[in-house]
């Protein structure tokens, strides 16, 4: 057997054989998942969201129910994909009251892999209008997604995406990404799927699958667009901290010894530079974009130490259930 990996994305001579290697083990060997099928939940055959989960306890916490139902709601047949070795009685019962399927795989290829693995469980799924992927490293929908999908419908966009970026390479983010039907039929995008390699390393991950498809849509001529795009935000919130700062903003506005911080940080990182603005743009996503998730990660670890995330109760819209997102953190530490 010959296996061969293809790298598109610059990587050290020691992350191109951790790659290789890893592909040479998720080819050799055999597939094992285990499939659950909801005998109460009806498919709509509209929109067809995979769903990928991750917990090291093995746990589907409220918040998790919670963004499941808003995607049922907005009318999507949903499979969940998990790598959890088990799930406990009721969280199974739960999904199912939800989810067409509940999916139960190796932990290989991090959302990628769950994305596929979901993807070919369902045979009917080049004849949805949509494919959504999403995953659960956001809380959540934090406002209207049927909106953002209305405004979509009425855009020339082949595949979309909640935020895109400029590291590395541009591409559109993986947490949430919308296929239309002629886009996931192209035969470049199923050849994608097909050549997807099980990789865990996570920065050959982001290089292979993220950076990798959107790579992919761009050499077959896709239309790629993002709800809160990079280039309008950035330049908002450099005008914004910089009129603040320097006092030129309308209105009397005082800045207490926070935010001018925070502010500055903004200004540091965004002139210039690319950044993840999922982390340093959080707040002005959600409140002036209509952004409808935040990223745990902020939350959790917050790894570019943003000043101001200790007040995302007050700008998390009140009607998302604060309480979902403080019951996750307690429980996994933070």
């Amino acid at each position: 057997m010959v296996i061969k990996v293809v790298l598109d994305a610059p990587l050290t001579i020691g992350e191109t054989v951790q790659t290789m290697a890893e592909a040479l083990i998720s080819a050799v060997t055999p597939r094992s998942q285990r499939v659950f099928t909801s005998s109460h939940v009806q498919a709509y055959g509209k929109r067809l969201c995979v769903f990928s989960h991750f917990d090291p306890l093995d746990r589907v916490d409220p918040h998790v129910l919670h963004h499941l139902r808003a995607l049922q709601a907005l009318g999507c047949d949903v499979v969940f994909v998990t790598p959890c070795r088990e799930l406990t009685e009721s969280d199974r019962a739960q999904l199912l009251t939800i989810c067409h399927k509940v999916i139960l795989r190796r932990n290989l290829g991090y959302d990628f892999g769950s994305y596929r693995a979901g993807i070919l469980e369902m045979a009917d799924a080049h004849d949805y209008e949509q494919i959504v992927l999403v995953n659960d490293s956001v809380y959540g929908p934090l406002h209207d997604l049927k909106g953002i999908f209305d405004e979509f419908a009425r855009r020339d966009v082949d595949i979309w995406s909640i935020t895109d970026s400029f590291e590395h390479e541009y591409h559109l983010q993986s947490y949430f990404l919308v296929f239309r039907r002629s886009a996931w039929r192209h035969p470049l995008i199923q050849q994608f799927w097909r050549r997807l390699w099980l990789v865990n390393g996570k920065r050959a991950a982001i290089h292979l699958y993220e950076i990798g498809l959107s790579r992919v849509a761009k050499r077959a001529r896709l239309r790629l667009e993002a709800w809160c795009d990079y280039a309008r935000v950035n330049e908002a919130v450099m005008r914004n901290a910089g009129e603040l700062l320097s006092g030129s903003s309308e209105g009397d506005t005082k800045l207490n010894e926070i935010e001018r911080r925070r502010l500055t940080q903004l200004l540091d990182v965004g002139l210039g530079n690319y950044c993840n603005i999922t982390h340093f743009y959080w707040d002005y996503l959600i409140r002036d974009y209509r952004c409808p998730y935040l990223k745990v990660e902020l939350l959790r670890t917050n790894p570019s130490r943003i000043l101001n995330t200790g007040f995302y109760r007050d700008v998390i819209p009140a009607f998302y259930p604060h309480d979902l997102i403080s019951e996750h953190l307690r429980r996994i530490g933070r």
